[in-house]
């Protein structure tokens, strides 16, 4: 179980309390863990096992197909990521407010990935992609979550570092799987539904997740549940910026990696495409989370811990 006991203030709920103790190296290494198996589920299909099925499904429209279906899951992960996120902030369990909602996304994710792997067409391709964007983004944020739930400010900045290198670290991992030592389509999807629940399913049974009692939920009202989805750039800067160099930062990472199978094929023409992106997949991100440079989880977790004590996390 890990370590942390918020400390409660007179009659204000354990799981609404700020968190004063520090989360010890278990606890970061689950929670890391647990996003390499979300990562690793998560991109390695967009970036290798999607764009080759689709290419065997319908060789002269692969692009458009292609477009089609991971556009369809971003809108289904643009409504999902912020919808259970809230619903997580309400649920009532004695299992506490995250873990369930992790539990179940880790489980149902895995069935709808290996379900990917089976379809014979674009639409069915599509339609079980937008079950694993709703599953998995589910998933993501009740493990973003987690941090602020457990980890105190002054500690969060460290724990954050590591909590988003497996962004980098999952789908090394995962292409590396996929284009070394599996070679069937079906197995490779069902591969990585095992290591997304081997992954993740430590953090939900070792880690404490303390419940929200019954009284502590506010009463429901749709228009105050719609109305919590914005928050405002003026009275949130600092927030603003982070979620726009976010955007920025995804945006120019997913343009680059989600169709280089197809240009290294179609106008490299490059013998062994698959190869050629594993190797240079490091090269994707920026240099400083890429874990090609062994001084890259060193580094990554020194910036955090920088900034934790330091209290500056902006870059203004």
């Amino acid at each position: 179980m890990s370590a942390v006991q918020p400390v409660p203030l007179a009659d204000h709920p354990v799981a609404l309390t700020e968190p004063k103790v520090r989360v010890s190296r278990l606890w970061i290494a689950l929670l890391s863990l647990s996003n390499v198996g979300l990562w690793l589920a998560f991109l390695t299909p967009v970036e290798i096992l999607l764009p080759n099925q689709i290419a065997a499904l319908d060789p002269t429209g692969k692009v458009i197909a292609l477009s089609w279906v991971t556009g369809a899951g971003a809108a289904v992960s643009v409504v999902a990521n912020p919808l259970f996120g809230a619903l997580s902030d309400r649920t009532v369990s004695r299992f506490g407010r995250r873990h369930p909602w992790t539990l179940c996304s880790m489980i149902t994710g895995a069935i709808a990935v290996v379900l990917v792997g089976l379809q014979t067409s674009v639409l069915g391709v599509a339609i079980c992609w937008m079950a694993v964007q709703l599953c998995l983004n589910a998933m993501t944020a009740t493990l973003t979550a987690a941090v602020p739930d457990r980890v105190p400010a002054e500690q969060r900045g460290l724990v954050s570092a590591w909590a988003s290198l497996p962004q980098v670290i999952g789908p090394l991992i995962g292409i590396a799987l996929v284009t070394v030592l599996i070679a069937s389509q079906s197995a490779a999807y069902a591969a990585l539904a095992v290591l997304l629940i081997a992954l993740a399913l430590p953090f939900v049974l070792l880690t404490k997740d303390d419940p929200l009692p019954p009284q502590a939920r506010p009463a429901w009202s749709l228009s105050r549940f719609l109305r919590g989805f914005w928050v405002s750039p003026r009275a949130y800067p600092d927030f603003a910026w982070a979620w726009a160099c976010r955007f920025l930062v995804q945006l120019g990472n997913f343009m680059m990696t989600l169709y280089i199978l197809y240009f290294l094929t179609d106008a490299v023409h490059y013998p062994d495409p698959q190869t050629v992106f594993s190797l240079s997949r490091p090269l994707s991100a920026p240099a400083s989370c890429s874990p090609a440079s062994p001084a890259a989880p060193s580094a990554t977790g020194w910036a955090g811990a920088r900034s934790s004590s330091s209290g500056v996390r902006s870059s203004r």
